[in-house]
């Protein structure tokens, strides 16, 4: 019984010994640059699935469905999720017009993620604008994907 109390007393002074220098270690690295820190101090909020029917000139039907994150300062998500509504409805008037156009589709029939993606953030800057309480900084394209129906 007198083995088991020093072998817990042991074990207690070489976890001690071991952790102190891992804590000192610990709070003595610098922080990190500014420019550094910026990076950090960004939140990604999800949007809601996006779901687009469209039917093409030639009467095919598509359902296209678009996943958005946007990147905002930390700790903004919910002066964000007040405009969600707003920011799907000019999201879903924009894609229509770009199908239309046929900005959004590359020559080869792919999609043209790179302008879509610069129209969106572009729409959600200019809905945004006026909110100091929200800074757009980034808007990423998670998935989109296209189905034929039947």
């Amino acid at each position: 019984m007198r083995f088991l109390r020093y072998m817990w007393i042991c074990v207690f002074f070489c976890g001690m010994a071991l952790a102190l220098p891992l804590h000192q270690a610990a709070a003595s690295t610098p922080e990190k640059p500014e420019a550094e820190k910026k990076d950090g101090e960004l939140e990604y909020v999800d949007m809601n699935p996006i779901l687009l029917p469209v039917i093409s000139r030639e009467g095919k039907t598509q359902n296209i469905s678009i996943l958005i994150s946007i990147g905002i300062d930390q700790g903004r998500k919910p002066f964000l999720e007040g405009y969600q509504p707003r920011l799907a409805n000019a999201y879903i008037q924009t894609l229509y017009s770009m199908f239309d156009n046929g900005e959004a589709i590359r020559p080869n029939g792919a999609f043209d993620a790179e302008k879509v993606q610069t129209r969106l953030l572009a729409v959600t800057e200019n809905m945004l604008h006026d909110n100091e309480h929200l800074k757009v900084h980034d808007l990423l394209l998670k998935a989109m994907q296209a189905r034929a129906s039947n």
